[in-house]
């Protein structure tokens, strides 16, 4: 009586009362007037919560168009309308009324005690045995029985409504597989199943159902042919433990996916001038076709004897000269310079003492020069 007396006033003045304060609570949400009778699922979608809160756990979804008959529709503190589909529960956002009271203009606050118990209101004329459409991607094909005391057993029935007679029980923990689902008189979604131990089938109410995680699909693995009889077969060279990065480009800093180790086969394809001015050659793993991209001209060489002289032609960046070298290694220079672009012919490879591609060479126009080069200075004639 003093809670009336309080209000009255404001009920003459015309103000608006808050009625989520009065309604019963639970979970921080709050009841709301009647759901309507029929709706339909929007474009896009309607995701399907185990619990009325955005935070909850995504059990499956339904596709656009698929018509739903609520039984509750609830506020949440989130400021979010919900409505119950059987035992799960859907965002009003998501779905198109088509039948029965449209949603309230503005939320309620959710400001009730959080101890107060629901009260539970009628179902809204629930479809009796109507096919609950499948959500598509997350519907569990594998589920266990669970219940509050591990020691009782549930009954599984011929028809998917508690009147129905049971044709057997089943334990906590037993694991069946889902072979059709629907929606209860009672309004509960409800399983027939097929367990796996004894390969009986029957109906269980879904609140005594948890979805097993799916295993994911297995990705088909394509094969992988290896290159047959390669043009300009050649070899991966730099020192031990280092990985080369195949590049998109004839450049640093472009790297692809793919990676090679010092003496990995490989295809020569292409060669360039790259963008530091050094010899770059496009190349192809021999044992995976895809695998394919630019490598700078030291981390690779020809697997070939040059018994007969191979052309090339020097390569440095503008402005910059060639060194010689008396053997495979920086530690002998010779007094023998050579310039960017001057045809040679090449008479010898070799890994270097840094582990690298070295070329002995001479130039074409000048037989008596003659001497080792680093193998980014050199573009190979393919």
């Amino acid at each position: 009586m003093l809670c009336v007396k309080r209000l009255s006033p404001l009920l003459v003045s015309g103000v608006a009362i808050t009625l989520a304060a009065l309604l019963p609570m639970d979970r921080g949400w709050a009841e709301s007037p009647a759901p309507p009778k029929t709706v339909q699922v929007k474009p896009g979608g309607a995701s399907i919560f185990a619990q009325p809160k955005s935070s909850g756990e995504i059990i499956g979804e339904y596709n656009a168009g698929v018509i739903l008959n609520p039984a509750l529709r609830v506020f949440s503190n989130e400021g979010q309308i919900w409505l119950k589909i059987g035992d799960h529960w859907v965002p009003e956002a998501s779905l198109q009324v088509l039948e029965g009271s449209q949603p309230p203009a503005t939320l309620p606050p959710a400001t009730a005690s959080p101890q107060s118990s629901p009260a539970t209101p009628p179902p809204a004329s629930p479809p009796v045995g109507q096919s609950l459409p499948a959500p598509t991607g997350k519907t569990p094909q594998l589920v266990v029985i669970m219940a509050q005391d591990p020691q009782i057993a549930i009954n599984v029935r011929s028809e998917p409504s508690t009147e129905s007679k049971a044709s057997g029980a089943a334990k906590p923990g037993e694991q069946g597989e889902v072979l059709q689902q629907t929606l209860g008189k009672d309004t509960y979604t409800w399983y027939k199943l097929k367990f796996v131990n004894t390969k009986t089938e029957g109906w269980v109410r879904g609140d005594f159902v948890k979805a097993l995680p799916t295993k994911p699909e297995a990705k088909e693995v394509k094969e992988v042919k290896p290159i047959s009889q390669p043009k300009n077969p050649g070899s991966i060279t730099a020192p031990s433990g280092v990985v080369v990065s195949l590049q998109t480009t004839p450049a640093q800093q472009t790297a692809t996916p793919h990676r090679a180790t010092s003496g990995q086969k490989v295809e020569i394809l292409k060669m360039a001038k790259g963008e530091d001015g050094f010899a770059w050659y496009e190349v192809q793993l021999m044992e995976n076709v895809q695998a394919k991209g630019w490598v700078r001209g030291d981390q690779v060489r020809l697997l070939t004897s040059f018994t007969i002289p191979k052309l090339a032609q020097l390569s440095a960046p503008s402005s910059q000269v060639v060194d010689f070298y008396a053997e495979p290694s920086t530690e002998r220079a010779l007094s023998i310079r050579g310039v960017s672009g001057e045809k040679v012919e090449v008479l010898k490879q070799a890994k270097g003492n840094n582990g690298y591609a070295w070329y002995s060479i001479k130039i074409v126009d000048k037989p008596s020069v003659q001497g080792w080069v680093k193998g980014e200075n050199l573009r190979l004639g393919l």
